[in-house]
């Protein structure tokens, strides 16, 4: 008999995304899609290992916990070594928090182009995506119902998303770490009324090309991520910002150009119409006048 690791475990909370076995020549991949935020759902964890992973794939030993490691102790009639089993987990999430879009006049929309994710819904289901061609699509629309007051959706991944979209007038908020390969975020008709940008975007920061938070209502913003070499449009229309929150945002987006002559090299488009309406002041008329004229951004106030 001989003590294989299987994998050693992080911090909660995590995802266990796929185990793959290497038992026969060509290898099995399994998919139990399960986010693990304590020791109970760790125990679930080996559970599934021992009983129904272990019985669809002919493993005649034991899988145990030694410590933070999910070992595998081999049958005396087996042979195996080290290299059997291939884990990934997904150490990452950012979170989600909606409440009850049954008050709302229509449901809520979410899109996510990756390459591997658990999704915790935050009512006792979970499920698991995975596309492994960046040019292959697939679209997934399961339905959830929420309680009144405000829940959770965990996005687990390891730096795999480049687009998130939502449309969802029960989101209330977002927190914790984005993708870093994140490249679009579009978020519409939401509740997000303070949201801290610096924090949210800073891990993809580099890649951001399309930055979106429009048609929220009260949003407000504070801190903004330098500098987004790659920003191409840049669209805050429709949340209710006052003149100087828009004079704000341009004043920011200056920086950004002064920080990145990538950006200045290109026609960055902003959208700031807000309802009620509200053009920036005179405040920002200078820096507008370079970002029209040297730049060659375009503007739709």
């Amino acid at each position: 008999m001989a003590n294989i690791l299987v994998t050693t475990l992080p911090a909660y909370p995590f995802a266990f995304f796929r185990i793959i076995h290497h038992k026969t020549i060509t290898p099995v991949m399994t998919l139990p899609y399960r986010p693990i935020y304590n020791d109970t759902d760790r125990t679930a964890l080996l559970a599934y290992l021992e009983g129904t992973y272990k019985s669809a794939n002919g493993f005649l030993g034991n899988f145990s916990l030694s410590g933070s490691s999910i070992i595998y102790t081999t049958d005396a009639s087996e042979s195996y070594g080290p290299g059997l089993f291939e884990v990934m987990l997904l150490t990452k999430v950012y979170r989600l928090h909606v409440n009850n879009p049954a008050s709302f006049g229509y449901a809520g929309q979410l899109y996510f182009w990756n390459w591997g994710i658990v999704v915790s819904w935050g009512d006792g289901t979970y499920n698991g995506y995975r596309e492994g061609d960046e040019n292959v699509q697939s679209s997934v629309t399961p339905q959830h119902n929420y309680t009144s007051g405000s829940q959770a959706i965990d996005v687990f991944h390891n730096d795999s998303i480049t687009v998130f979209l939502c449309r969802d007038p029960a989101l209330l908020g977002i927190s914790g770490t984005v993708s870093s390969a994140l490249h679009t975020i579009a978020v519409t008709h939401s509740q997000i009324q303070l949201l801290d940008m610096d924090i949210l975007l800073r891990p993809a920061i580099h890649q951001l090309d399309l930055i979106e938070f429009r048609n929220t209502g009260q949003l407000r913003l504070f801190g903004v991520s330098r500098p987004w070499v790659r920003l191409e449009a840049f669209n805050f229309s429709q949340c209710n910002f006052s003149r100087v929150e828009v004079d704000r945002m341009f004043q920011e987006l200056y920086l950004v150009g002064l920080a990145c002559p990538e950006v200045r090299g290109r026609s960055v488009h902003i959208y700031a119409a807000q309802t009620p309406a509200a053009p920036p002041t005179d405040a920002t008329l200078a820096i507008r006048r370079i970002m029209l004229e040297q730049w060659g951004w375009v503007f739709f106030m």
